[in-house]
């Protein structure tokens, strides 16, 4: 295994000599749209390769700290012989409501009183796919009232790459 921490490190090394260069001309806007495109592509592949082996190696330690606090929630700190440290924070176990539960059956069935003694109720609202058309049919007044309360908010570009 130490073969494979050594090259793990030289890759690590190479990686951030080639960011370090990379910054500033990347930042000056000084390399051809061309090239940024290249380099954006390899870069995010090899940022791919290694989110899915990071993964992979934080899965053991799932397992690992689980196991070693018995299951409990806490943090359990691993550390190699090297002294390289790792800390997993295993939290607390929470009740959830089941998707597709019959929560309003459930509340009929309960009453009003113990069902709020059991569970908060969270109502949210989003703008349907259609709102714009929608909302230019409603008459002049409501439609001023349903425009006070949404925005327009821009989102970020997403940026994609074609994996090989």
């Amino acid at each position: 295994m130490d073969d494979k921490l050594q090259q793990a490190r030289m890759a690590e090394d190479i990686l951030v000599r080639l960011l370090k260069s990379l910054q500033e001309p990347l930042t000056q806007g000084t390399i051809p749209l061309d090239e940024r495109l290249d380099l954006g592509q390899e870069l995010w592949k090899a940022a791919w390769h290694i989110e899915k082996l990071l993964e992979t190696i934080k899965a053991g330690f799932r397992t690992e700290a689980v196991n070693k606090n018995k299951g409990r929630a806490g943090k359990v700190y691993l550390e190699s012989s090297s002294g390289t440290q790792c800390t997993v924070a295993i939290p607390q176990t929470k009740t959830v409501v089941k998707k597709n539960a019959d929560m309003a059956g459930l509340k009929a069935l309960l009453g009003a009183e113990d069902f709020t003694d059991l569970f908060e109720e969270n109502t949210s609202y989003k703008p349907r796919k259609d709102f714009s058309r929608q909302a230019s049919r409603c008459a002049s007044e409501k439609q001023s009232a349903v425009m006070a309360v949404v925005e327009m908010v821009d989102e970020t570009p997403n940026v994609f790459f074609k994996r090989d």
